[in-house]
């Protein structure tokens, strides 16, 4: 049986979330680079994944083969029609993103101006809600920080998806970084914290930066995104090279490199606010992979480090590497020993409280029975009366005794919640600090729209979808008329993509509404854009030769 090719050299993959077993890759192939590919994969068996080519379209106005790209997911309830909805980003000159549904249906792509510059410097650092917060970095300075990092807020709703910008971060990470990794714990009230790992150029040094993040709206002049000042990470005396690739798993950072055998070494690292931040090489128990250059990755189940594709001898593989952090132990094909023995796992240190208790425990017997032994020795003898054999003895201990105090009812909060507490005491004043400023500046908000000013064009006749509506963006968001021309308008502190709202009415066929956790691989429809209507004109960017252009009025 033959199946679809879905080797890339900037692939991206994400998980399934009906099926953990599958996962969607996304790459840009064809004859000349520019159509991109969405194939579901079944990876139960790792060694022998079974693929499934979904969709594909050619736009060369958009996509290139030679861009770097991510994928992740949108939150469930904001799926259309229970279809797992997804987004896709493409880095660099040609900066764009798109949805994608789980039956292999495609949105219009749509612009991100000023573009970003790699996924290798493109962090999640919170979420909340429909909500996901990520700090970044653009391909050109903001005029008025002199820094091109800057912090999104990535929202999807039923009017479409929103991403809101800002260059006002507060503390500006080094320009020339080599990698980023976000960390975070899934926020349960407002403002959302995190922390951003980066490190420069050189792989040998790397910062900290706690970041909070809150909504941002029209009305508001909330900062979308602050980073506090850094932490040094303690990096143990390793450098990381040009070709190591992060992953989020929550609270945790990972990063695949290259050891000096040539196999994959893995490290991590966990801030909070207790500690110095420590980039450790993970203990593996077993056989790891080869490393490859150009691989991507995605968590699986919230565990497990995927690893997909990478180059062999220059050319695009479709290998599948996993990690599962629970046994530490790595699955695929050709693990390789390395020949350098990894560190041996954390063992439980001894409980120094309970020796000490227990010691002391056994000096109170000893000395107890001591006394005994004396008094009965010294007193003087007489007759005992003992409590009749069918009384009961009851010893009630008085709970305001020290000693009566049982240790089960001490309930310590987990390490995460005291970290958020720890880092609200440590961060309110900052963040009110913050607001203060912000309201006493004369940066209004004026939210830009950006939109793809190229037609849709369908895939392959083979799918014959219908096309869903996209609808005009909501006048409560509109911006002003005439207030901004988006081309020549400022970047001010929250600006926004927009991406057409999709319509769950008009999308027929293979989705069907009375199913909510399942979808069928075939796809049934495309997604196009009706005509946008509005006061606003649309970005034009230049593909050919893209370039940054500079706000004519700066960030305030």
């Amino acid at each position: 049986m033959s199946y679809p090719t879905y080797a890339y050299r900037y692939p991206c993959v994400v998980q399934d979330p009906l099926d953990p077993t599958c996962v969607f890759v996304l790459g840009v192939n064809g004859p000349a680079g520019t159509t991109l590919e969405l194939t579901r994969v079944d990876i139960s068996n790792i060694n022998n994944p079974v693929p499934r080519r979904l969709n594909s379209e050619t736009d060369a106005t958009v996509w290139s083969s030679t861009a770097d790209r991510a994928c992740d997911i949108h939150p469930r309830d904001t799926w259309i029609q229970g279809v797992p909805t997804f987004y896709l980003r493409q880095f660099g000159g040609r900066s764009y993103m798109t949805n994608f549904l789980g039956n292999g249906s495609f949105a219009q792509p749509f612009s991100m101006n000023p573009p970003l510059l790699s996924s290798k410097l493109y962090s999640a650092v919170g979420a909340y809600g429909d909500h996901k917060w990520v700090t970044t970095v653009a391909t050109a300075a903001d005029s008025v920080t002199g820094s091109p990092w800057s912090g999104l807020d990535i929202f999807r709703n039923a009017t479409g998806t929103w991403i809101y910008g800002s260059f006002q971060i507060q503390q500006y990470p080094p320009a020339d970084a080599r990698l980023s990794v976000g960390t975070f714990s899934t926020a349960t009230n407002m403002p959302v914290f995190g922390y951003v790992t980066v490190f420069d150029s050189t792989g040998s040094n790397g910062q900290v930066f706690p970041t909070t993040s809150s909504f941002q709206t029209e009305e508001s002049s909330t900062s979308l995104q602050a980073l506090a000042a850094p932490m040094n990470v303690d990096m143990d005396g390793i450098t990381l090279s040009a070709d190591a690739i992060s992953t989020t798993m929550g609270s945790t950072g990972y990063i695949v490199d290259k050891a000096a055998d040539g196999s994959a070494v893995l490290y991590s690292i966990s801030p909070d606010a207790r500690s110095t931040p420590k980039l450790t090489r993970v203990a593996v128990s077993g056989n790891v992979p080869p490393f490859m250059v150009g691989r991507t990755s995605t968590v699986l189940d919230s565990n497990k480090l995927l690893l997909f594709g990478g180059l062999q001898n220059g050319t695009p593989t479709t290998v599948f590497h996993c990690f599962d952090s629970s046994t530490r132990t790595w699955s695929g094909p050709n693990l390789v020993k390395p020949s350098i023995p990894p560190p041996p796992p954390p063992t439980p240190s001894p409980n120094i409280g309970a020796i000490i208790g227990g010691v002391a425990a056994a000096v109170i017997v000893l000395g107890l029975a001591l006394f005994f032994i004396i008094r009965r020795y010294r007193r003087p003898r007489h007759t005992v009366v003992l409590p009749n054999k069918n009384e009961e003895v009851i010893i009630h201990p008085h709970k305001g005794d020290p000693g009566a105090v049982i240790m089960t009812d001490i309930v310590y909060p987990p390490e995460h919640q005291y970290n958020q507490h720890h880092k609200l005491q440590h961060l309110q004043q900052h963040h009110h600090q913050q607001q203060q400023q912000l309201q006493h500046s004369n940066t209004g908000f004026e939210p830009l729209v950006y939109s793809s000013e190229q037609p849709y064009k369908q895939p392959g006749a083979i799918f014959q979808p219908q096309e869903p509506v996209y609808h005009q963006r909501p006048a409560v968001l509109q911006p002003h008329p005439g207030a901004y021309q988006p081309h020549d308008a400022a970047y001010p502190q929250g600006s926004v993509y927009h991406t057409p709202p999709i319509t769950t009415s008009a999308v027929h066929g293979g989705i069907s509404p009375a199913i909510s956790n399942t979808y069928t691989d075939q796809p049934s429809s495309t997604l196009s854009p009706a005509t946008i209507h509005g006061t606003y004109v649309p970005v034009t960017t230049q593909l050919n030769s893209p370039q940054y252009i500079p706000p004519a009025h700066g960030d305030n």
